[in-house]
């Protein structure tokens, strides 16, 4: 699936007033892990959800966390950016009553369960504040990610 359409919804990075921006280094990395990091990068980035940006004044770094399955995924430790976000107060609804509201209907739309929050856009004007760097390159993501705050109520 293409995704939803930025026009119908994108998810944006509000940042509360007076905090201050968020540099952050690279983490060490394990040297027997950086072929499978740059591995998982490449996945990002043939699938098109990260991109290279050479500079942004928002910078978290990125760690390698094992699996369940035994293979490894790369996480982004945006606790700092989480921390300067202003929350989102929207109340997230409940499941019976979207399904109460599809009575009736002749057309369905559905996100696919598979990629989950890697189909809602990140607006562009917010895409660097989510940047994060590795021993290669910095990057930015086009798509949301699982660990920012407030994207479960954009999801």
């Amino acid at each position: 699936m293409k995704g939803v359409h930025p026009l119908v919804c994108a998810h944006h990075i509000y940042i509360k007033e007076g905090c201050k921006l968020v540099r952050q280094p690279q983490s060490r990395m394990n040297p027997s892990l950086k072929d499978i990091a740059k591995e998982e990068l490449q996945k990002l980035l043939d699938a098109g959800f990260i991109y290279p940006i050479s500079n942004s004044e928002w910078v978290s770094p990125q760690v390698l966390v094992p699996n369940e399955n035994g293979k490894w995924s790369i996480c982004v430790y945006y606790r700092k950016l989480n921390k300067a976000t202003k929350n989102d107060h929207f109340p997230l609804p409940f499941i019976d009553q979207v399904l109460d509201g599809l009575d009736k209907k002749n057309i369905f739309s559905f996100l696919d369960g598979f990629s989950r929050y890697n189909e809602t856009q990140i607006s562009s004007k917010d895409q660097d504040k989510n940047t994060f760097t590795c021993t290669w390159c910095n990057f930015s993501c086009r798509v949301l990610p699982f660990v920012l705050s407030n994207d479960p109520t954009t999801f």
